[in-house]
């Protein structure tokens, strides 16, 4: 049983400690939304309202879930395909490099299409300037403009990078079959039908109900709004909604039930398979994987899937145990730095609602030379840093910046190391990186190699003998 004071106690000491102005939480047991509430205040300035569980927030990322849920829609409606190649509806679309005929829906919602985060411009292909783009075609110009100055860095499948322009993309092709603007299609296909009458795209909108709105602290040590409702329609899809714990509690329902709400079927069982199955490996320490727009992880023994979401300095998340009829949505207007003690406080609410031992389960074993990752240099090819991996006394280690961490082989793909306090890695959003993570990539058939560390891709750039 929940023990409600002392969560809300905690909750507001938290909140006090971590300097959060407002907050919104939901809970689902016995497949049952049973508690939702706010905290706090939608902004420290003037016209500040007290924050509740109808009170808006910028959910960021978890946007991505949405549009998810809208194309298995248009699956099941016979209007997609996951598995076509994405030029079938949109057939003048290009990228820089790459084989555009080999990416598909499935792969774009995976994260396993192999096209880089983000456009890149160079001298010869000069970036178009960024548009606020509020008019309906805001999505499909897009595309035309932009898309065309992606790379594909790898084959699909060969890695996984978390890509937010891939899901816009998706969102455009909705649009395509669905014959309908990108917020109208979701609208009719997935919000009313699910009774979401607080989630929206447009700002204009969202203003007119109590929104809370993303705060920073200041280097005076104040805590002051961040004044920057955005409005580019082409980040709909993949981190432009507003939605509150109340609406997201629905799409967490719909992942504990089958996808069927209110008695009907809102989505077949095998669509909501498909979404809650791996198609991607990201390549931590805690073994985590994504299916389609959804993170896949284990907790004691106990599968979870769902998303985070950053928009500036607001933080929102869903997260469920299908198997177990529970879940929980949060949603924040400030706190990074609250992100550990907060993923910490979800977890002991999953303890206690399905009878965990609270203490941590043992470590992963070692398994010594199980890991079959090919030493040699490594290059990210986000940011063009480079590591090696190499054998050093018989055991496995990666050289990184001015480090030399010793790795563990977990499995015959997975070893994990100690992160330095001063090795400032990067991640892939929503990554803790307390403990490095380094997952092997099968090779393509070009012979290329590739290793994801902390949901990051490495391309091997010159191999060491073993």
């Amino acid at each position: 049983m929940l023990n409600i004071d002392r969560l809300e106690t905690t909750v507001a000491a938290q909140m006090h400690s971590a300097r959060i102005p407002g907050l919104a939480l939901a809970i689902i047991t016995d497949h049952e939304l049973q508690y939702a509430r706010g905290f706090g205040v939608t902004t420290t300035v003037d016209g500040a309202v007290p924050v509740t569980a109808d009170t808006l927030f910028r959910i960021g990322s978890i946007s991505k879930t949405l549009t998810a849920t809208l194309i298995m829609r248009l699956v099941e409606a016979g209007a997609l395909d996951l598995d076509a190649a994405i030029i079938d509806y949109i057939p003048w679309l290009s990228i820089r490099s790459g084989d555009i005929r080999t990416i598909t829906l499935r792969t774009l919602m995976s994260m396993t299409s192999g096209l880089m985060e983000g456009s890149v411009a160079t001298a010869e292909y000069p970036l178009p300037p960024l548009r606020q783009r509020r008019d309906l075609r805001g999505l499909e110009e897009h595309i035309r403009d932009d898309f065309p100055y992606q790379f594909a860095v790898a084959p699909p499948r060969a890695i996984w990078w978390y890509n937010t322009g891939g899901t816009n993309l998706t969102g455009h092709i909705a649009e395509v079959a669905g014959k309908r603007p990108f917020a109208d299609l979701m609208h009719e296909r997935v919000l009313a039908p699910l009774g979401m009458t607080h989630t929206m795209y447009d700002p204009s909108v969202a203003m007119t109900y109590p929104v809370a709105l993303p705060h920073v602290i200041l280097p005076d040590g104040s805590v002051t709004v961040e004044r920057n409702l955005l409005d580019y329609v082409w980040m709909y899809p993949g981190a432009f909604a507003f939605s509150t714990v109340r609406d997201l509690a629905q799409i967490a329902l719909l992942h504990l039930r089958s996808a069927t709400l209110n008695g009907s079927r809102f989505l077949t069982a095998e669509s909501i398979a498909q979404m809650q199955k791996s198609h991607g490996v990201v390549g931590t320490a805690t073994q985590l994987n994504y299916g389609l727009n959804l993170f896949l992880d284990t907790y004691k023994g106990v599968r979870r899937v769902g998303h985070d979401g950053v928009y500036f300095a607001s933080r929102s998340k869903f997260v469920v145990a299908p198997d177990a009829g529970v879940g929980l949505v949060i949603l924040h207007n400030r706190g990074e730095e609250w992100r550990v003690a907060r993923e910490a406080l979800l977890d002991a609410l999953f303890d206690e609602l399905l009878n965990l031992a609270p203490k941590s389960p043992p470590p992963p074993t070692t398994r010594p030379g199980f890991f079959r990752g090919e030493a040699g240099i490594y290059q990210n090819l986000e940011d063009g840093e480079r590591i090696r991996l190499h054998i050093l006394a018989g055991s496995l280690h990666v050289a990184v910046q001015d480090h030399i961490i010793p790795l563990r082989p977990i499995t015959e793909t997975l070893a994990i190391g100690a992160r330095p306090p001063d090795c400032n890695l990067p991640s892939a959003p929503y990554i803790p990186t307390p403990t490095l993570g380094i997952e092997a990539r099968p090779e393509t058939a070009d012979g290329t190699g590739f290793l994801m560390l902390n949901g990051k891709p490495y391309r091997r750039r010159d191999a060491d003998a073993r």
